[in-house]
């Protein structure tokens, strides 16, 4: 599980890995790829502007294109 800020502009920053995926390269990937791509509406206030809010984001990663193994 990453966590992130929202920015006023819509971007993402200040990610932190709550929820290892016991890999620290994907780790590292995950909040990359956050920072660098993901784009969002930012949050409003009460008066209609533009503000920062925390996000939080579960990636899932998998090799040999088996998809998502899920422990029951």
């Amino acid at each position: 599980m990453a966590h992130f800020t929202v920015g006023a502009d819509g971007r993402a920053s200040d990610c932190r890995i709550h929820q290892s995926s016991s890999h620290a390269t994907l780790d590292a990937t995950t909040c990359k790829l956050i920072e660098q791509r993901f784009r969002f509406e930012p949050a409003r206030d009460a008066s209609g502007r533009a503000v920062a809010r925390p996000y939080g984001w579960l990636q899932e990663w998998w090799q040999d294109g088996r998809g998502p193994q899920r422990a029951n």
